[in-house]
């Protein structure tokens, strides 16, 4: 008997019955109060899709969470000072820190006041945490998982023994488990461990109050090489443990319970055996916790390559561009959508051009859309770990018989600290030339005036610390105003002598 491993198995299912703490639902759901509205979202969303109400529920669940309620700790700030702190060890909890479930207390010494002793409780108790509302994966998963519990879902508190916690929800719609992780706002992403954050899994345990289920192969597209690191019990042994556990469990349940449990676990075990592939799907290393911390563990994934997009997309014009003598296109960072248009504005009913930031552009290096969930922000900026980003955007007008008469265009960007956009326009085959952007007026670029094709591009730089990245901004825009256009090209089109 491997009796190290047995304990874990058992602490995981007694860990997650507190899920079914009426009162710990009730509490959950007393700080909830945005849940009439996020119903009410759900419901919207899913008469315009093909999801079902509770699927789009949950994703207006992970967005609450990581948005509005919870908050990653790296280090506690100093309670008198409010100023940074340092690690100094670890300390025995208090008997009231012990009463929540508080394994551990990390200790911290003020670098400001010079406080002697910052305590971090890391508290296991997931109604205590909904007081709290602080910490790391642990605490945010254990938090999540209960929040589920209490509005409805058949959720499980998933433990990958290599060191992160999430949760899985089922849908009903789907009958199947999704992955949802509240740490990264993600849902339905099995591989982003494996093949975003590159990390080597061995044994990833779902838990629930009814069963639990060993889930590693859900997350991994190398089973090969996850076999090779399962060494800490025989499979044999893993396997007759599990039924054992969940025959235990189940005895106290209706047949008709029973019997469904065994269905979906029955699917669940025939989906394990097709290998999933990552191939094509965009999965970025971890955006949690900082980045020194991200660094040591290994979880930042392929930051530092060089993004390429899959098509060069070319603005030219149409007949009726052509005919009404007016290009124009336009970009809505909020809902991430290219507008060509014949006028020089754009209603919100209008039909997109393209969906994507990266399906209009000509080329793009080291540059991401990101989504500031605690801000209510959306902006696109370089990837975080490099020091340099690009992107650019082409017009060619070759063979039309038309060249630019003038060229209004407006590229907001935002600059924090020493962060620094730089703006070029290159004509023809002539060296790029600075151009005065980023305000948010429409500049009329002289030097292109007769041009037949020309490239405008933004090269982002700068900025202080681990954030550097967030400090050069492209086309910042609060995820409330649409229509916004901080992006457009407005180009008066001309007979070429």
């Amino acid at each position: 008997m491997d009796l190290p491993f047995l304990s874990k198995l058992v602490s995981g299912l007694r860990h997650v019955e507190q899920y079914e703490d009426p009162a710990a639902q009730t509490k959950a759901r007393s700080v909830m109060p945005a849940l009439t509205d996020m119903k009410r979202r759900a419901e919207d969303k899913a008469s315009h899709s093909d999801a079902s109400a509770a699927d789009c529920l949950i994703l207006e669940l992970l967005a609450w969470f990581k948005k509005d309620f919870f908050r990653w700790c790296n280090q506690p700030k100093c309670p008198t000072c409010k100023g940074k702190t340092v690690a100094s060890g670890y300390g025995q909890p208090t008997p009231e820190e012990a009463k929540y479930q508080a394994g551990r207390v990390e200790l911290y010494r003020c670098s400001t006041c010079g406080a002697a002793e910052v305590r971090f409780p890391r508290y296991n108790d997931p109604a205590k945490l909904l007081e709290t509302r602080v910490g790391r994966c642990g605490e945010w998963a254990n938090c999540f998982t209960l929040c589920c519990r209490a509005v409805g879902f058949e959720a499980r508190h998933v433990v990958d023994w290599t060191d992160h916690v999430w949760t899985e929800v089922y849908s009903e719609s789907k009958q199947r488990w999704l992955h949802c992780d509240p740490c990264e706002n993600v849902c339905d992403k099995p591989l982003l461990y494996e093949a975003g954050w590159k990390k080597k899994l061995s044994y990833v345990m779902a838990y629930s109050k009814d069963e639990v289920i060993d889930v590693t192969w859900r997350y991994s597209a190398k089973h090969e090489e996850v076999r090779s690191r399962r060494t800490e019990c025989p499979e044999g042994w893993l396997a007759h443990t599990l039924y054992s556990l969940n025959e235990r469990i189940q005895r106290r349940l209706p047949p008709a319970r029973v019997a469904e449990l065994q269905q979906r676990y029955i699917r669940e075990a025939v989906g394990f055996l097709t290998v999933q592939t990552a191939d094509g799907q965009d999965y970025q290393g971890r955006t949690s916790g900082s980045l020194e911390w991200r660094r040591t563990r290994g979880e930042l994934g392929n930051v530092a390559k060089p993004a390429k997009p899959s098509v060069e997309y070319v603005l030219k014009p149409s007949s009726e561009e052509l005919a009404a003598g007016l290009l124009c296109l336009c970009y809505c960072p909020v809902n991430d959508v290219y507008y060509r248009f014949m006028a020089s504005d754009v209603q919100p009913g209008s039909v997109p051009h393209l969906r994507g930031w990266d399906k209009g552009i000509f080329t793009f290096a080291n540059i991401f859309r990101k989504e500031e969930l605690d801000w209510n922000m959306v902006y696109l900026a370089r990837n975080e770990g490099v020091f340099q980003g690009s992107v650019s955007w082409k017009v060619d007008l070759t063979g039309t018989g038309v060249v630019v008469d003038s060229a209004l265009i407006k590229a907001e960007h935002k600059c924090f600290h020493n962060g620094s956009v730089q703006w070029t326009v290159a004509v023809g085959s002539k060296k790029p030339s600075p151009v005065p952007l980023g305000g948010p007026e429409c500049v009329d670029i002289g030097e292109l005036q007769g041009a037949e094709t020309f490239v405008l591009s933004a090269s982002l730089s700068g900025g202080q610390g681990d954030v550097a990245w967030q400090h050069a901004q492209l086309f910042r825009s609060n995820t409330s105003d649409i229509p916004s256009f901080p992006f457009e090209f407005i180009i008066s089109l001309k007979q070429r002598k």
